[in-house]
């Protein structure tokens, strides 16, 4: 359950017909008009406005998995690994420092809001594991595999263990 959070009112000046596509949207997920603004804006507020500045374009699943898999292998982790080793820069444009809450907290906002794979994150002292799954082949989690070796590598100086399937990616490393 939610903690209650406090909220401001705000009024805003909006057309017929975003009031209208806004109505049906909300109709359609069972949630209120209110609700389903604030989550827009959620998720502006924790992805979009960083996406953005970080050059993220949007492409459907089953393209981007085309592309994936045009990839030869060998391309493919050299890209993971250029990639990843820019993760720290993700770090601080969302929280403006490198950290283990940083890592996860950024990790946990692509999971939520792109929709390529989901996440459950454990920690027990100083072991963390995330565990993602996804629908895009054994070539993405051979990407993520060379982009989390790397983006762990670069933040925390450590290497930390991968398994990858077709549909998954487990990751475990330790923080000294």
């Amino acid at each position: 359950m939610k903690a209650n959070k406090k909220t401001t009112l705000r009024a805003i000046r909006i057309t017929k017909e975003l009031d209208a596509l806004l109505a049906k949207d909300s109709e359609e997920k069972k949630v209120s008009v209110n609700a389903l603004i604030s989550s827009i804006l959620t998720k502006y507020a924790e992805w979009g406005r960083f996406a953005e500045k970080l050059g993220f374009i949007s492409i459907p699943h089953n393209d981007f998995r085309i592309i994936i898999d045009g990839l030869d292998a060998e391309k493919l982790d050299g890209l993971g690994d250029e990639a990843g080793s820019r993760y720290p820069e993700m770090q601080r444009l969302f929280f403006g420092e490198v950290s283990i809450k940083a890592f996860l907290a950024v990790m946990a906002a692509f999971c939520r809001n792109t929709g390529l794979v989901n996440c459950l994150f454990t920690q027990e002292g100083k072991d963390y594991k995330i565990t993602m799954t996804h629908a895009l082949g054994k070539k993405w989690s051979d990407f993520f595999d060379h982009y989390f070796r790397n983006a762990v590598r670069v933040s925390f100086q450590v290497d930390p263990r991968i398994e990858v399937t077709a549909n998954s990616i487990f990751v475990k490393f330790t923080i000294p």
